[in-house]
């Protein structure tokens, strides 16, 4: 399994945006899960600032969903699993497969010019790679290596998976 802390900023301004979490494999049992998504907004600097700024205006309130406990998902399951150390997730082992997405809509965001989406995105087994979209788009991919992230057992001839399979 990997765990990767996803922090993508992209352009948006409608009051509203649908953040998509998915998949993809060319294999079996290869699984997926979220955790700990961050959505804050920005404002864009008016003109440039002398002496220079940290880039865009970070709005001080920021949605913040934790799993158990976030509501308004959709998606292929929104089943909750927790997968030892790695922790709690929307999906997990044998419940977010290849091609299986979640997703929601935040809408009323305030004005803004900017988002930034942060969460953890752990990957199961032999997942071919993690996809985040924002309205349609694509705004991340994480290719994975077949055996990236499979530790060796301590005799050397096998592996260890904490969620799922080998």
């Amino acid at each position: 399994e990997i765990q990767v802390q996803v922090d993508v900023t992209v352009y948006h301004t409608s009051e509203n945006v649908t953040i998509r979490a998915a998949a993809e494999s060319a294999t079996a049992n290869s699984y997926f899960g979220i955790q700990d998504l961050k959505l804050t907004t920005a404002l864009a600097h008016p003109s440039p600032p002398s002496p220079p700024s940290p880039p865009g205006l970070w709005h001080p309130s920021q949605i913040h969903d934790r799993f158990p406990g976030a509501t308004g998902w959709s998606g292929s399951s929104l089943d909750i699993t927790t997968c030892g150390e790695l922790g709690t997730m929307l999906g997990g082992y044998q419940v977010l497969a290849d091609e299986d997405y979640v997703e929601k809509t935040f809408t009323n965001l305030p004005f803004h010019s900017s988002l930034r989406i942060r969460f953890v995105y752990t990957r199961i087994d032999k997942l071919s790679a993690g996809v985040l979209k924002v309205d349609g788009g694509e705004v991340w991919r994480r290719s994975f290596s077949y055996l990236e992230g499979i530790q060796s057992d301590s005799t050397g001839l096998g592996s260890v998976s904490m969620c799922g399979e080998n």
